[in-house]
């Protein structure tokens, strides 16, 4: 643990102090890693860049690129230089990417090396978003020295290259002056913006302070009982609040190594486990349940072959992390039946950092079916106007150090997220005698079915219960009579199929008839946010779709 840190920039001149040469980050398949002392001399040397290029305190920069060494010196370059980052996915859409550029107030972007056509190209398109193509002052290079390593069995030892762009932006009428001064960044200035997935209508900026994240990394680093020993795999996108403060940040608090591929690959994940000696990874249920499909490694019990393969492939991995959505209990149990392994489920938002609630480590209780308990943070629910009872349904909230200051330029939105100082989430969840969250589904995704108020995720866990599926989602959708009605959206296991009788018989062993599913699609690809999770709200518009070719309820 590190204290008395007042930003980010603090963090990264303690861990070059404390760490010296050894390895922070390291890519498995290319071999190129960076030191703590290293990730210093890069931030450094990027901030110079950046104000020799115009750029100071408090400016927004976009950045863009692949999972590994570049992009997460960008970020924390930008952090360390007291900037603010506003990451974003490199393969999202011209338009989009042109809405978070001008809704942010950016003053350029930073991109992996490589990056900068593409992403100019797309966002000089006409069809840009509202006011056009946006231009580009000019291109600047940065080269980063990193480490390339022996031991991973790939590389030559020595020095690797990796590289950044800096697009500056052309004058605008979003750009104003720089907001720089003296001192350096307090624990309130803004460090980050991320923008929410926008389920409905346009995504909303999140802004989260230097005191945000350093709260939420100690919150982490106590959930799981992390120390400078661990490393972790990162499989989960840096422009998502998981992968970034989990486990870029996080790991940078404590002074564990992070081993991070470009991108989540289901044929390599244990390959990665075994041969970089992970202890443990963080994950969502859409990526364990595509590595259950694909066949789990043996648990490494008794003596003998299998027992000795099994103990190789899993290395030194100590617990897998699920969070950003709800692990079906089918799943969970599957793998720690497979694994011999705990799997922790954790409860997570933009808005607080990432982590709110977390099961905690064994000798602790892990509670099937629930997000745990929290750690740092104050959690509650509220049911009308006041809190819900034992057991009760309401409404989620939450106060604590590492809650987001508020949404960047909409002032309407902060206000009415906040009520009477908590943080309300719009997650519907009941507490436990033991102080246990267990989440039954959004506010705005309850189905209501002729008055009844059904919560989609007790539908999906029943299907997740069906051998052969992979992913499952419920929504409902208009109908005349009903107002609404329930239908899934199920996707199987390469090789698997299923059968109406099965489907039917576990639906009615499970759930009260008017719970049912009255259609079923398969095989379609369903919408996903950056973390790999499936946007409820946006199977009604591909329903909508289907119902317009024929497809749909008969009523």
């Amino acid at each position: 643990m590190v204290t008395e840190l007042s930003h980010i920039g603090d963090l990264i001149r303690v861990r070059a102090r404390d760490g010296g040469e050894g390895i922070f980050l390291s890519e498995p398949d290319t071999g190129l890693a960076m030191s703590f002392a290293g990730l210093a001399g890069i931030a450094g040397s990027v901030g110079e860049v950046l104000a020799q290029n115009g750029l100071a305190r408090g400016d927004r920069v976009l950045v863009a690129g692949p999972n590994g060494v570049a992009l997460s010196a960008a970020i924390l370059s930008l952090l360390g230089a007291g900037l603010v980052a506003v990451p974003v996915s490199h393969g999202a859409s011209g338009p989009e990417m042109a809405h978070i550029l001008r809704h942010s107030l950016a003053r350029g972007l930073l991109v992996s090396q490589g990056l900068a056509g593409e992403i100019t190209e797309k966002l000089a398109a006409r069809d840009a978003g509202e006011g056009g193509g946006i231009g580009f002052a000019g291109k600047v290079g940065i080269k980063l020295e990193a480490q390339s390593l022996g031991d991973p069995g790939v590389g030559d030892p020595g020095v690797g290259e990796a590289g950044l762009e800096l697009l500056r932006l052309k004058d605008a009428p979003w750009l104003g002056g720089p907001l720089a001064a003296d001192d350096p960044p307090v624990p309130d200035d803004l460090a980050i913006i991320l923008y929410t997935s926008g389920t409905t209508g346009k995504p909303k900026g999140v802004m989260l302070s230097h005191g945000n994240l350093l709260a939420e990394c100690r919150n982490v680093e106590r959930a799981h009982g992390l120390t400078g020993e661990d490393k972790a795999l990162c499989v989960l996108v840096l422009n998502h609040v998981n992968g970034l403060v989990v486990t870029l940040l996080a790991p940078l608090y404590v002074g564990c190594q992070v081993v991070m591929p470009g991108r989540f690959s289901a044929s390599r994940f244990w390959d990665w486990v075994e041969r970089c000696r992970v202890t443990w990874v963080s994950a969502v249920p859409t990526i364990l349940s595509i590595l259950l499909a694909q066949g789990l490694p043996d648990r490494p019990t008794g003596k003998g072959k299998a027992a000795s393969e099994g103990k190789k492939r899993l290395g030194s991995l100590r617990f897998i992390r699920s969070a950003s959505s709800a692990l079906p209990v089918a799943v969970s149990q599957e793998y720690e039946r497979k694994l011999g392994l705990p799997v922790i489920e954790s409860y997570g938002i933009t808005e607080a950092a990432s982590q709110v609630t977390s099961n905690p480590l064994p000798p602790g209780r892990r509670k099937a079916g629930s997000a745990g308990i929290p750690f740092g943070l104050e959690v509650a629910v509220f049911k009308g106007s006041g809190r819900a009872g034992i057991g009760e349904v309401g409404q989620v909230g939450i106060r604590g150090d590492s809650v987001f200051t508020g949404y960047w330029r909409d002032g309407k939105a902060t206000g009415e997220a906040f009520v009477g100082g908590w943080f309300m989430t719009g997650d519907l969840g009941k507490l436990d005698g033991d102080g246990y969250l267990f989440l039954t589904g959004r506010v705005k995704e309850l189905i209501n079915r002729a008055g009844e108020m059904i919560s989609p995720q007790e539908i999906d866990e029943v299907l997740y219960k069906i051998p052969g599926v992979e992913s499952a989602a419920c929504v409902g959708v208009p109908h005349r009579l009903y107002g609404e009605e329930i239908v899934a959206f199920l996707n199987l296991a390469p090789g698997q199929s299923i059968t109406f009788p099965v489907l039917k018989e576990v639906c009615e062993r499970h759930l009260s008839p008017y719970k049912i599913p009255k259609r079923f699609y398969f095989g379609l690809d369903l919408p996903k946010g950056p973390s790999g999770k499936i946007q409820r709200l946006k199977l009604v518009d591909l329903y909508l779709a289907l119902a317009e070719k024929g497809h749909g309820l008969k009523e």
